[in-house]
């Protein structure tokens, strides 16, 4: 009876797996095509780096008018992939500058020996060679906006996104025939941040639809992302961010005096 009861629930569980995998896999399926449809091939083009406008909204540091690269505020100026001070052609786990495998051929065949994060990886499983380590946040050296721009200039933190978020007034607009957001700071001074999308491998997907920006910090429950914001027409919220190789803008903050 007890063999019975096992093998029932043996099938049972192994029902519920083939019909999750199959979701997986469906779910899998419908998000790249859904990527593949608001997405298209473009030229990666970097653009000169030129210092913004340090705006006093209020908060705890002052915001930048542009994003890197960008010589408006509705330009959406370079794409990086977080951790990664260079514009890449394409973006892709394999062209990640903080992810490494090592491989070997044998009988013509490669054979995977390891692979993993070099850097801002607390999980021993996701790190290469299983050499974890406990960095949070990017160090200057790996930190784009410090840089390109020097002084005090940097990425923002999850925190101060969090801020923008709760003490500015968000009003998705308009801005040079450029969909984003304008965000009020208490000062009454605003920026512009627009929906630049963001890109994978060659391609540039959600422009003029959604907005994902890079803070300077892993994601504390999954080290393959770091964290951000995210917006479009009908939300802005801090995020756990999308994973790391992919690229994005960064909207750089500078530290009060």
């Amino acid at each position: 009876m007890i063999q019975n009861i096992k093998y029932l629930a043996a099938v049972a569980m192994g029902a519920l797996c083939a019909t999750a995998c199959q979701e997986d896999e469906e779910k899998l399926t419908r998000d790249k095509q859904d990527f593949e449809d608001n997405s298209e091939v473009v030229e990666v083009v970097e653009h000169m780096v030129v210092e913004p406008n340090a705006m006093d909204l209020g908060l705890s540091v002052l915001w930048g008018t542009t994003n890197l690269g960008a010589e408006t505020e509705s330009d959406y100026g370079n794409y990086y992939a977080w951790g990664d001070t260079a514009v890449r052609s394409k973006s892709t786990l394999e062209t990640y500058v903080l992810y490494k495998d090592t491989a070997e051929e044998t009988n013509a065949k490669i054979k995977l020996l390891q692979s993993g994060y070099l850097k801002y990886c607390y999980d021993e499983k996701l790190a290469y060679n299983k050499h974890s380590d406990t960095l949070f946040t990017l160090l200057p050296a790996d930190d784009v906006a410090q840089v390109k721009l020097g002084g005090k200039w940097r990425m923002p933190t999850r925190d101060e996104f969090k801020e923008l978020s709760e003490k500015c007034k968000l009003e998705w607009t308009t801005m040079n025939d450029v969909k984003g957001f304008k965000v009020t700071g208490p000062t009454g001074n605003f920026i512009f941040l627009p929906a630049a999308g963001s890109r994978y491998d060659d391609r540039l997907a959600y422009a003029g639809t959604y907005g994902d920006y890079w803070s300077s910090q892993i994601y504390f429950g999954d080290a393959n992302y770091a964290s951000g914001i995210g917006f479009n027409a009908e939300y802005f919220y801090v995020q756990s961010g999308n994973k790391r190789y992919y690229a994005q803008p960064v909207r750089p903050v500078k530290d009060k005096e």
